[in-house]
């Protein structure tokens, strides 16, 4: 499943860089490198890009390369929108840092929340911690950079 959600991820950068391109004006290019869903490789991709000149990072598609490359975005005040990477940590003290998605502290109140309204229980379950899930699949990182 997490697969098909970066492959989502990825050719939905593709069609909407296609689309701004096609309207003129500011033009972007797209490049991608595999993270391997591991930290280290993550910077090591996230520099690759870097020094092929990117200006806009659209993050790690899974938390863990997230908080990784999150930290670079920052220090290299490079702007970062992660689709997915939902740990509070991957934005935290981060103000150029941004995450599309749910962070993972909502992820338990808004299901309980929502099994307690559509009476799929009879008591409103409580979630006390949260989990960070490692899949075992690679995630790629979309980066963009003002085309010349």
């Amino acid at each position: 499943m997490l697969l098909f959600t970066v492959l989502l991820q990825k050719n939905g950068a593709e069609i909407a860089v296609e689309e701004i391109n096609a309207m003129g004006g500011i033009q972007f290019e797209l490049h991608y490198e595999d993270d391997a869903h591991d930290a280290e490789k993550a910077v090591n991709a996230y520099n690759t890009l870097k020094d092929w000149g990117m200006q806009i990072s659209l993050g790690s598609v899974t938390t863990t390369p997230g908080i990784a490359t999150s930290a670079e975005n920052y220090n290299d005040r490079i702007f970062a929108l992660t689709p997915s990477a939902s740990a509070t940590t991957v934005t935290e003290g981060k103000d150029n840092v941004y995450q599309m998605c749910f962070a993972d502290p909502n992820q338990g109140s808004a299901s309980a929340q929502y099994i307690y309204e559509q009476k799929l229980a009879k008591k409103s379950p409580s979630f006390t911690k949260t989990m960070t899930l490692i899949p075992p699949v690679s995630a790629i990182p979309s980066l963009l950079r003002l085309a010349n």
